[in-house]
């Protein structure tokens, strides 16, 4: 009997866009999200007798599936699932049992497509297994965190999902070693050999003060494509104007802020700054003599007492009848006390 721990993902290039072989490769994947979803439409005529809205009249119009998967990055087993990300990939043996992958971006119009099936274990240990057919990678971000295991994380949209497929037994590759980051190394600008089928890239700038990065693609996917005659399924998407971005966490290095060789003191800034200390120094000079409560210190009171007198013609004005006169005879006094 499986056990909850036993849930699985798998997947097997198409032949043809849609069209589900039997899945190959199984994944130790983190975390997935696939899921189906469904277009209805209802139906809005009215009939006698009618007083809500019937199942009889509500459709299907559309379907589809998405979601993520989230994988560790590892020597093995990952192929398949990178040259989906990508759109071109090509494995070489270089030598005996080690071959050399080269992921590139796809020059065709359409990505690659894909089966997956998950595997989802009931509390009784029952398998349940959702194959969905048609999965392209609409984007996907390989994260490299501080003192960690890099990760692969893909978003698909599939064609469609059947439940009715059979549940392919697992099986995985033989000891893959995971990437992780004390095998790590960041090269920046200068000049880089690309990676060939059988060498890895060369060159460039290394720098010593990376901590994390990450690298996104977005493949822009035209995945909105429906047409009659497709039974409502989403027909293969295309590839848009892909984006791709990402971003570094770069340590502070103090002596990137000394100043340039050769030093030397601006005489423009230096004389700036004694005019500054100048008229700094007259202004203490003269605080020193001034009362310490001089006669500008009241003009704000005087001006709220000012407003306040408005307010209160104001209101004897809209109000003949209110008795106002004891607050203008105080407002009065505190006015002279303070001018």
């Amino acid at each position: 009997m499986a056990a909850i721990q036993d849930a699985s993902v798998g997947s097997v290039a198409e032949v043809t866009y849609g069209t589900s072989p039997t899945v190959t490769r199984f994944y130790e994947f983190l975390d997935e999200s696939f899921d189906y979803e469904k277009t209805t439409k209802q139906g809005a005529g009215i009939r006698v007798g009618g007083r809500v809205a019937r199942s009889g009249r509500r459709v299907i119009v559309q379907t589809m599936a998405k979601g993520d998967l989230s994988v560790e990055m590892c020597s093995k087993g990952l192929g398949t699932l990178l040259k989906a990300c990508f759109g071109a990939g090509v494995s070489t043996n270089v030598s005996g049992s080690t071959y050399q992958q080269n992921f590139t971006l796809g020059t065709t119009s359409v990505p690659p497509s894909m089966t997956l099936q998950k595997g989802v274990v009931r509390v009784d240990g029952t398998v349940d297994p959702y194959t969905f057919s048609g999965g392209v990678v609409d984007s996907f971000e390989i994260s490299a965190a501080h003192g960690a295991i890099p990760t692969l994380k893909a978003s698909f949209v599939f064609k469609d999902m059947a439940t009715a497929t059979s549940y392919a037994t697992p099986s995985y590759v033989s000891s893959p070693s995971l990437f992780h980051f004390a095998q790590g190394a960041i090269t920046i600008g200068g000049s880089v050999t690309e990676p060939t089928t059988t060498a890895i890239a060369s060159g460039g700038t290394s720098v010593a003060t990376v901590t994390d990065f990450s690298v996104k693609v977005d493949n822009k996917l035209n995945a909105d494509r429906y047409a009659y005659g497709g039974a409502g399924k989403m027909s293969q998407p295309t590839y848009g104007l892909r984006d791709v971005g990402g971003k570094l966490t770069i340590e502070y290095d103090s002596q990137t802020m000394t100043a340039l060789p050769p030093r030397y003191i601006s005489t423009v800034d230096s004389g700036n700054l004694a005019a500054c200390l100048i008229t700094l120094r007259q202004g203490c000079l003269t605080l020193t003599s001034a009362p310490l409560l001089g006669q500008n210190r009241w003009q704000g009171l005087l001006v709220i007492l000012d407003i306040l007198a408005e307010t209160l013609q104001a209101l004897e004005k809209n109000n003949p009848h209110a008795s106002l006169e004891s607050f203008e005879v105080e407002l009065t006094s505190i006015y002279e006390r303070v001018s």
